[in-house]
């Protein structure tokens, strides 16, 4: 089943990662960043005056904003696909770069998946405050344990332990050992160290800065 996957046409995956991401950007202005919200979110921190014009920035930047959010999981797979070419190339594996891509490609459709998620629970919800983000699930160690009670340095770390992030670990190794059979624990282990690495240091990156 796994092999009939992975088979498929990249473009395929590519597009609907794409789509996904449009969509997710459209109903996150149409539900979150509307007047209402966000007066309801900052009243009590800015005047009206400045909330407007931060909703006339984000309305005005709208186009811009979706075009670069398009860009956004490109560059994950990119950046993704290059952290584990590094390690096949550390480990001798034969496998080119452009095989790694694609198997990456694939594997990213589970962070679609969690979009979709997302946007379900949205549409059936009407969001008047930030605050009720908190209800909506999102499968991670920060539901668990609760947002209110994590300190900000944390969120972004136990947000990432979600589901989501194993089922595209598991995928991703799966995938590899599709493309070179050298056992799904040791592509497991490979894509742990590589991946694993390189989300570490995002997220030291966002943590530190959101010390600041």
């Amino acid at each position: 089943m796994l092999k009939k996957y992975f088979s498929f046409p990249t473009w395929w995956f590519l597009i609907i990662v794409l789509l996904v991401e449009m969509v997710f950007n459209v109903v996150l202005k149409t539900n979150l960043f509307n007047e209402n919200v966000l007066f309801n979110s900052l009243a009590e921190q800015m005047t009206i005056e400045e909330i407007n014009q931060i909703s006339t920035s984000f309305q005005s930047n709208s186009v811009l904003i979706l075009f670069i959010s398009l860009f956004q999981p490109l560059i994950e797979i990119l950046l993704i696909a290059v952290a584990i070419n590094i390690g096949t190339l550390l480990l001798h594996y034969p496998l080119d770069f452009k095989a790694i891509l694609r198997v990456v490609t694939k594997s990213f459709l589970v962070f679609s998946l969690a979009r979709i998620v997302f946007i379900i629970t949205l549409s059936y919800m009407s969001i008047r405050h930030m605050d009720e983000l908190d209800f909506i699930p999102q499968w991670s160690l920060a539901d668990l344990i609760g947002t209110k009670s994590i300190p900000a340095w944390a969120l972004y770390p136990l947000q990432l332990a979600n589901v989501f992030q194993v089922l595209f670990i598991f995928l991703l190794a799966a995938g590899l050992n599709v493309l070179l059979p050298r056992g799904w624990f040791r592509w497991l282990l490979t894509v742990i160290v590589t991946y694993g690495i390189g989300l570490l240091i995002v997220v030291l990156l966002i943590g530190f800065l959101t010390a600041l």
